[in-house]
């Protein structure tokens, strides 16, 4: 027996202990109102000479619930504290329905009791308070009776007091009863709204993260999961490889057989794929008839083995219905940390691999190579280093001499653009020239080339040599309507005159906008401007468009010159093309001079200048003018005008 007392009292005290956050707003409220409301009264009954009650009051709400407004803004011991506050309103409210309270206005608290009952307990515990309540002013009846205690009311009062506290205690349980209804049917509700919003959002992570058509990772879970593997596998010191498996052909049953067909085929090859990995390894479709792996603890001798298997996986035929269909496929491979360590550069680069490999033939499975990478993080990098040298005077020009074949002497230069940087070293302009002209910058890389050109000129005429700068323009400047006034504002500003300079523009950058770059060649030359055409023989101009053009010089690319003493047909389109400028009134520039033999049989055939490593290497400006004193070509011609050789 006195186990199960013992028992009893522990699981009470245990609940007392035990934080019930969700009834403490009630016990709270009513402590909000309570505390404040008892001191104020206690203060009146005082002044009033109701001193007694004033320290009972005052008592209760310092010493009593004031300790239990601290408890339960606690969240400890709410269930205690429910009794303690019921205790001290059963108290009070007895002790002013004794006492009579002031001006035997005590009665009207007693009707309190049942509401603050109901408010703060359940069912059950809120009769029992009630109850309480009851049989202590019952007692008090009887004792008065029985004259061992004083009353304030008579007996009949009291007797219709209690008949008006149980009237009003029905009252409080009907209004509980059905605001606990309201309660728990909202709160049904609440909950029902709430598993259809929680269903809802996660059908939309999983739309959001996985693939409709085979219930893979998409893209997107792919990325994460990469970046996951990654951290891992830094922290390991290990390595994983990234596949890329993508099916030919794929298109094909799309058009032919319809997209519901193409589903069954990505579906069947989901599952294929899932099959022959390891438990360890993530399968995802990140687009179209693509998917890709994520292999941890794999290096790129041991990545063949797994690719092998999806290899084999794929060669059965694909059964559609009742027909079956056979589909290739190709493999790209990306390992880390060799190839990166970012999810998005690892993904691209064996995507790129695989595309090599489809592309090139070069089997069914690659291996991600920087060599054949046309995206690298080099040229971006390049960029930004251009961009840097234009702006910082990273760039240079060079300058190689023409020879005129009538006099053999100095006929003008040709200016050349040169990068040199700290990193990288010399960089072609083959390389960084056609980067400028797709990213945007070469209007500013053109700028600076003319300025620089036209800044040496102006220097070189003060110093008494008066010879012609060739400048090579992209045939983006072509479409530049304020071109000719921007190079006549340049050479105005360092007095100089339109001979001074020749503008060179390929045959390639003649025939992409000729409208446009007819337009503005024909401003350059009413100005003054020589044209010449670079290149010459390597595009795909007509003579009766050449015929239109304002041009002055035909330079013949150095392809035709290098072999033509030994290449018959060389030597006949060379022979052809000085006679159809002769015919035209053209001058005639022939690049890629090497031997002396060429430069005698350009003379012969009537060609007007030369230029070449026969003659001379391009040369930096300084290095230009030791080459007039020292060279047999620099020797004073009509077109120089060299004041001091010393």
């Amino acid at each position: 027996m006195l186990d199960v007392v013992s028992a009893r009292l522990r699981e009470v005290f245990s609940s007392l202990k035990r934080p019930a956050s969700e009834r403490s707003g009630p016990v709270l409220f009513i402590l909000y109102l309570t505390i404040p409301t008892g001191i104020t009264f206690a203060l009146i009954n005082y002044l009033s000479g109701n001193r007694t009650l004033a320290m009972i009051e005052f008592v209760v709400m310092v010493f009593v619930l004031m300790p239990v407004f601290w408890l339960t803004k606690k969240g400890r011991y709410i269930g205690l504290c429910e009794h303690i506050v019921m205790l001290a309103a059963v108290l009070m409210f007895g002790t002013l329905l004794i006492t009579g309270g002031k001006a035997g206005a005590g009665n009207s608290w007693m009707f309190i009791i049942p509401f603050v009952a109901f408010y703060i307990n359940d069912q059950r515990a809120a009769w029992k308070w009630i109850g309480v309540f009851f049989l202590m002013i019952l007692g008090h009846l009887v004792l008065a009776e029985l004259g061992y205690m004083s009353a304030y009311y008579s007996t009949g009062q009291l007797a219709v007091f209690m008949a008006a506290f149980l009237f009003y205690a029905a009252i409080a349980y009907v209004f509980n009863r059905y605001r606990n209804q309201y309660s728990s049917r909202l709160e049904s509700e609440v909950e029902q709204k709430t598993r259809e919003l929680q269903a809802n959002v996660d059908q939309f992570s999983h739309l959001a993260l996985f693939d409709t058509v085979t219930d893979l990772p998409n893209r997107r879970l792919f990325i994460d999961k990469l970046g996951q593997a990654i951290d891992t596998c830094g922290k390991k010191g290990s390595t994983l490889a990234v596949v890329v498996v993508d099916l030919d052909r794929f298109q094909e049953v799309n058009n032919i057989m319809g997209h519901d067909k193409g589903d069954i085929v990505l579906r069947q090859m989901g599952r294929r794929i899932s099959r022959v990995v390891r438990s360890s390894d993530t399968v995802a479709r990140i687009g179209g008839d693509t998917f890709a792996l994520i292999l941890p603890e794999t290096d790129q001798d041991s990545v063949g083995e797994i690719t092998g298997k999806i290899v084999r996986a794929m060669e059965d035929p694909f059964v559609i219905q009742q027909d079956a269909v056979e589909l290739p496929v190709h493999i790209g491979i990306s390992i880390a940390p060799m190839h990166g360590r970012d999810p998005r550069l690892l993904l691209q680069r064996a995507d790129l691999a695989m595309r090599q490999a489809k592309a090139e033939q070069m089997g069914i499975t690659a291996i991600y190579d920087q060599e054949l990478d046309p995206y690298s993080f080099r040229r971006l990098a390049l960029f930004g280093k251009l961009r840097k040298a234009i702006s910082s005077g990273g760039l240079s020009l060079v300058y190689q001499p023409k020879v005129g074949l009538d006099s053999m002497r100095i006929a003008g230069v040709e200016a050349l653009l040169r990068w040199n940087d700290a990193e990288e070293g010399s960089i072609s302009p083959e390389e960084f020239i056609p980067m400028a002209e797709q990213t945007g910058i070469m209007d500013q890389l053109s700028e600076w080339v003319l300025e620089s050109a036209v800044t040496q000129t102006a220097a070189w005429k003060k110093q008494g040599i008066s010879i012609p700068v060739a400048i090579n323009l992209s045939p983006q400047n072509l479409l530049d309507s304020k071109l000719a006034e921007n190079i006549q504002s340049l050479l105005d500003q360092h007095g100089l005159n339109c001979h001074d300079i020749c503008i060179e523009v390929t045959e390639t950058a003649l025939m992409t906008h000729p409208e446009k770059a007819l337009a503005t060649l024909t401003l350059l030359h009413e100005m003054g401007v020589s044209i010449s055409i670079d290149d010459f023989g390597t595009g795909y101009s007509s003579l009766a468009y050449l015929k239109m053009l304002p041009v002055d010089e035909l330079k013949i690319d150095q392809c035709f010159i290098s072999g033509m003493l030994k290449n018959k047909d060389d030597m006949i389109i060379v022979k052809s093309t000085i006679e159809l400028a002769r015919g035209f009134g053209l001058s005639i520039v022939a690049e890629g001079v090497e031997e002396e033999e060429t430069l005698h049989a350009l003379k012969e055939m009537g060609a007007s200048k030369v230029q070449g490593y026969y003659l001379s290497r391009p040369l930096a400006a300084g290095d230009f003018r030791k080459w007039l004193v020292e060279s047999q070509w620099g020797i004073e011609s009509p077109g120089l005008r060299l004041v001091n050789k010393s």
